[in-house]
């Protein structure tokens, strides 16, 4: 078990280092770099999820042989250690993530304003202003006088 445990760590760090890399990358608007990372991210997620449930088993397992004795008892020092090592590199990585998807957000919208900015939306073709309700009947009229809309008839 300390193998497989020193083994979802060393996964758990990786990830860790590659969240702190996207973060000052983010900062400084090297989104390609960001972007050439996910597919490593995603890759040592599947190889995490993999080794948790390896772990599960092994505990479960060690758990219904020795199903008189609490968990804790079974386990070694050294895999205690791991174990509270592993929770708080996830706690850390819940963090940056976090951190993360905030900044990734706001760079979204930032992009998003400025985009509409610089290309303003005509909606539809009724202007910057229309807000999603039908035209009023006295606004279809002029509309089809001033030759705008065309209507069936």
């Amino acid at each position: 078990m300390e193998t497989r445990l020193n083994e979802a760590l060393t996964t758990i760090t990786s990830l860790i280092a590659l969240t702190k890399d996207d973060l000052a990358d983010i900062k400084e608007a090297k989104h390609d770099a960001v972007f050439s990372r996910s597919f490593t991210k995603e890759n040592l997620a599947i190889l995490f999820e993999k080794q948790k449930l390896a772990l599960d088993t092994e505990i479960t397992e060690l758990a219904a042989k020795n199903s008189q004795q609490e968990i804790g008892d079974l386990l070694t020092d050294a895999e205690k250690s791991l174990l509270n090592d592993l929770k708080n590199s996830l706690i850390e990585l819940h963090a940056l993530n976090k951190r993360f998807g905030t900044l990734a957000i706001a760079v979204g919208e930032f992009y998003t304003s400025l985009v509409r900015a610089i290309f303003p939306a005509q909606d539809a073709g009724y202007g910057a202003n229309y807000s999603g309700a039908a035209p009023s009947a006295a606004a279809i009229a002029h509309r089809e006088r001033a030759g705008i809309l065309k209507t069936r008839g």
